[in-house]
C-alpha cells in the first residue's frame, strides 16, 4: 500500500492537517505544504492525494 495523504479541516486550534489514509498526522515534515495551503485554499476544502516533491 502507498502512504496516500490528505489535507483536511483540523481539529481545534489547527487550520490545516495533513493525514495518512489511516489518520496519522503528518505534516510536521511539510511545514512549507501547510502554510502555502493555509494562505491558498478554502476554508473547508477536502484535499485527497499524495504530495509530489
Amino acid at each position: 500500500m502507498g502512504t496516500e495523504r490528505s489535507c483536511s479541516p483540523g481539529p481545534a486550534g489547527r487550520a490545516l492537517v495533513v493525514q495518512t489514509r489511516r489518520g496519522a498526522l503528518v505534516q510536521d515534515p511539510w511545514p512549507d505544504l501547510v502554510a502555502a495551503a493555509e494562505t491558498q485554499l478554502p476554508g473547508g476544502l477536502v484535499l485527497d492525494g499524495e504530495p509530489m516533491v
